[in-house]
């Protein structure tokens, strides 16, 4: 989270810079619908391996009332930890340290000319720590956006495998983690 760290404490890590992912919605090609009908279980290959490597979207069902408002979706692909860029995700962005396309546009905002071109699919917006505090605050303030409404009530185990069981989901996660 950009601005609230952890649900108990959520000013833990104002003293350090992170980031903002901003992703272009893929093809409709690369989602996989809430309740895809292919069978991951017969597979000992992970799920990422199955979806080729490649990085796909996972639009998740409405279980909750929440959920359908927030119309949350999930990247799965494979992981590459160590990345320059700040992504576990095979995702091409802009180099590190360069204003990407995004920063172009605003920056060129009012000015005549053509706007910044789309370069990639992805986009990162650093957050300095400085801005950490006044993020929240505003998110707050202006939004609404509480540690409440922003994280969940957790969710047990057994509720998550009974909605896996009755669509047929019953794949261990140890085979993807």
């Amino acid at each position: 989270m950009a601005a609230f760290k952890s649900p108990e404490r959520p000013g833990d890590g104002d003293d350090v810079s992170g980031a903002l992912f901003g992703i272009v919605k893929p093809d409709d090609s690369h989602w996989i619908k809430p309740l895809d009908s292919r069978q991951w279980d017969d597979s000992s290959l992970s799920i990422s391996s199955n979806l080729n490597g490649d990085v796909w979207w996972y639009q998740a069902p409405d279980v909750t009332e929440r959920l359908r408002i927030q119309r949350g979706s999930f990247l799965l692909g494979p992981l590459q930890p160590g990345r320059s860029d700040g992504t576990t995700l095979p995702l091409v962005t802009e180099p590190a340290g360069e204003k990407n396309w995004v920063e172009e546009r605003i920056t060129s905002r009012g000015k005549p000319g053509a706007p910044a071109r789309r370069t990639t699919d992805v986009f990162k917006l650093e957050i300095t720590a400085a801005a950490k505090q006044f993020i929240r605050k505003l998110l707050i303030e202006r939004s609404g956006l509480t540690v409440a409404a922003i994280y969940p009530v957790p969710w047990h185990r057994p509720y998550i495998e009974e909605f896996s069981r009755s669509y047929d989901r019953t794949r261990p996660l140890g085979l993807d983690l």
